[in-house]
Formats: structure tokens, C-alpha cells, sequence
């Protein structure tokens, strides 16, 4: 019997990921995720073979491509990753991808926490409370950004009233000759 092979794209994170079902294990490939994260393939690709638990259960898999040739994939378990997810750093990563990597890994935080707490990881709960998150966070940097402003008001008028409190000094010194 010939190994049966699925194919399934599923959006993640408003992108959409490749997975794979292969001898009744769900698998995705990882090169897309790291290109829509914007991470450099080449160096996860190493760090994920020097992982004992991933690259235990690294699979390749040869599908059609848009193209119509074969192409071979690096997938891992769907199950792997979050924890390949877990073990980046947004630090690390470019600035303008931080924020991206860190709402990737808050829906896996998320899921891992519905899952836990209530048994259950449901991808629409999960999707509703990361836009929820999302939200606040945008609330968050708003608000963050408008007192940020303020402080630097508050710092430029206590520097002016220093400055003035100087001038009276001064003014008293010459009172007292």
C-alpha cells in the first residue's frame, strides 16, 4: 500500500501554512513558517537539527508545487511547534519582526493555556482571544505613546521652572550685595 499523503493550507496567524498528513501524523513545513516570521531559514533549519526532539521527528516530504514539479519539504509535527516557537528569542530577531514572532507565540501561549485550564484548545476561541489581545496591545502602545508625550512635557516644563527658580537665585544674590 503506497504511503497516503494530504495536503491542507490553514491560515495561522493571518498567514497561511502548508500541513501534511502522513501515516496519521499531522505535519507542517517549516521553511514558510520561518519566511512569514521572517527568520533566516538556513540558521533554523541547523538549530532545529541540532534539537534531539525535533530533529527525532523531522520528516521529509515530497509534494506538488505550484509548478507542477516535486518538491521536497522539511516538515515537523504540528504538535512540535510550539515548542520550536517557544525557544526563540524576539530579542534576537529584527526589530520590524519582533512583534510578528511575539503574536506568533502569544496564539501558541494561548492555545497551551485553554488547553490546560479547560481541557480543550478550540482555534476559534483561541483566534477571538488573540484579536482580543491584539487589540489591547494596540490600546496599550496607544495609550503608552500619548503619556510618553506627556512625560516629555512634564520633563520640558519642570527643566523650564528649574532654569527660572536659577534666575530668581541669581537676582537674590545681587539683592544681598
Amino acid at each position: 500500500m503506497a504511503n497516503q499523503i494530504s495536503t491542507q493550507t490553514i491560515s495561522f496567524n493571518h498567514q497561511s501554512l502548508v500541513t501534511f498528513k502522513q501515516n496519521g501524523t499531522h505535519y507542517t513545513a517549516m521553511k514558510p513558517i520561518c519566511e512569514n516570521i521572517g527568520l533566516d531559514w538556513k540558521s533554523q533549519y541547523s538549530r532545529m537539527k541540532r534539537d534531539d526532539v525535533l530533529n527525532s521527528t523531522m520528516a521529509i516530504i515530497t509534494t506538488v508545487a505550484k509548478d507542477g514539479k516535486n518538491r521536497e519539504m522539511l516538515c515537523i509535527p504540528i504538535k512540535k511547534l510550539n515548542g520550536w516557537l517557544f525557544g526563540l528569542n524576539p530579542n534576537k530577531v529584527r526589530a520590524d519582526l519582533k512583534e510578528r514572532l511575539e503574536n506568533y507565540q502569544e496564539e501558541c501561549f494561548l492555545a497551551l493555556w485553554d488547553y490546560w485550564t479547560e481541557g480543550i484548545a478550540r482555534r476559534d476561541e483561541v483566534k477571538n482571544k488573540t484579536a482580543l489581545w491584539e487589540q489591547k496591545k494596540a490600546e496599550y502602545t496607544q495609550r503608552a505613546t500619548e503619556r510618553g508625550k506627556l512625560l516629555q512635557q512634564c520633563k520640558s516644563e519642570k527643566q523650564a521652572l528649574e532654569r527660572e527658580l536659577l534666575q530668581i537665585k541669581q537676582l537674590d544674590l545681587f539683592l544681598n550685595l
